[in-house]
């Protein structure tokens, strides 16, 4: 029966996963490219570092108002139709920002930006949850959360070959980025409506063998759920305990993986590297860390999830910052290489701890309770998506340079590994 079931995942992964990949990808690549453009931008529109880190940051405020209810849309009209939606909003908001020359307009749109997004990536992890039995979740969430070392492997040598080709048809190098990384959004909101499916029952790519399958797997794990997991009804859930401390939790691992992501190109920058090498030194550090995820959370799946599957990578992450600011002061090409090998712990123990985090939050609100804690969880969490850029932005332009904010943001990691400790000893017993 296991072999049976085995199959049937594989076939399910195989069909779901690189459709939600490469729509993680383009959101993604959409929501950072920022970081690409900050430079020309701030050389155009003389932004400073703080509202530059300010508008990257702002996305998250709008992404915190509109998350739960456009989870809660998800789940009462399906992934099919939702998604397409978000994706048609988005893209056109992004293309816009390309067009803004006022600090106002950029944080405005950055804000809705963050509202029509709110709802896809939890939206997600929800549908995958509904698709995935929970003995495999990890490992294959892991798949979709890919699409964030993707986009930096192959989006920054894009967004640097793109920049380096300067202004064209009287639009400026950052506009260029901009228009053509929105473009896939659009393309992909009138795809997805004829490629997902929402609910195995109606997997006709399925036959009613492997349905039946796939539904006893995933309701053995939800039933195990139920046993363990939180009992109380929606309205209740809200006033949970657990909830928040997950949020915490993932509130710091947010406020590593955004500040690096919005600031490494600026950094290697600052260290004198020309555009192109910073572009392939950024996808060097993602690919690295990609390797990391992988390779964390198939032990995690291997040992059944253990309670140290969530804290311990958050706190590798902690030591990759602590490890970068010596890093900093070494020239030439061995400093480059430091940096990679520290910034790549980084990263890596930040997008291992995700998808782990992700299935401690499904295994205590199993079923239709996922959507909701999944929506609360994300949309707090992310708001160390505002702080992390905002503090070394911040930090830097008080002329503490970003070896303070290296420290700040590994000194909170910690502490955010210390309560994955108290969440998970909480859910175990």
């Amino acid at each position: 029966m296991t072999s049976k079931i085995d199959a049937v995942v594989h076939k399910v992964a195989w069909r779901i996963l690189p459709l939600t990949l490469v729509l993680y990808f383009i959101a993604y690549l959409d929501r950072v490219n920022i970081g690409f453009a900050a430079a020309a931008m701030r050389r155009d529109l003389g932004y400073s570092g703080t509202l530059f880190g300010t508008a990257s940051g702002v996305f998250f405020a709008g992404y915190l108002c509109a998350q739960l209810p456009s989870n809660l849309a998800l789940r009462r009209f399906g992934a099919r139709k939702w998604i397409a939606i978000i994706m048609a909003v988005w893209g056109v908001l992004s293309g816009l920002v390309a067009f803004t020359h006022t600090p106002t307009e950029f944080l405005v749109l950055r804000f809705l930006l963050g509202v029509a997004e709110a709802g896809f990536y939890p939206g997600i992890i929800y549908y995958l949850s509904i698709w995935l039995p929970r003995s495999q979740r990890t490992q294959l969430i892991a798949w979709f959360i890919f699409a964030i070392p993707l986009a930096n492997i192959f989006g920054g040598p894009l967004s640097s070959a793109i920049l380096h080709h300067g202004a064209v048809a009287g639009l400026r190098d950052w506009q260029i980025l901009l228009i053509a990384e929105c473009l896939p959004a659009l393309f992909f909101s009138v795809i997805v409506p004829f490629c997902m499916t929402d609910r195995p029952q109606q997997a006709q790519w399925l036959s009613e063998d492997e349905r039946i399958a796939l539904r006893t797997a995933i309701a053995a794990g939800e039933q195990k759920a139920s046993e363990i997991g939180y009992t109380g009804t929606e309205a209740s859930l809200y006033a949970s305990p657990a909830i928040y401390l997950f949020a915490l939790v993932y509130f710091t691992t947010q406020i590593g993986l955004y500040g690096l992501v919005f600031w490494l190109p600026q950094m290697l920058s600052g260290l004198g590297l020309p555009q192109l090498q910073v572009g392939w030194t950024v996808a060097a550090v993602f690919l690295l860390a990609a390797i990391i995820m992988f390779a964390w959370s198939r032990l995690s799946d291997s040992k059944g999830q253990p309670s140290w599957g969530l804290s311990a990578p958050i706190a590798i992450s902690a030591i990759g910052f602590l490890l970068s600011i010596p890093a900093t002061h070494v020239s030439g090409t061995i400093g480059i290489a430091m940096l990679v090998a520290s910034f790549a712990l980084a990263e890596g123990g930040g997008l291992a701890a995700t998808p782990a985090l992700w299935s401690a939050v499904t295994l205590q609100f199993p079923g239709e309770l996922g959507a909701p804690a999944i929506a609360l969880v994300n949309a707090l969490g992310n708001l160390g998506g505002f702080v992390g850029p905002f503090l070394l932005g911040w930090l830097s332009d008080r002329g503490h340079g970003y070896g303070s904010g290296l420290v700040t943001v590994a000194l909170l990691l910690l502490i955010g590994a210390g309560l994955a400790v108290i969440v998970q000893r909480r859910a175990s017993s």
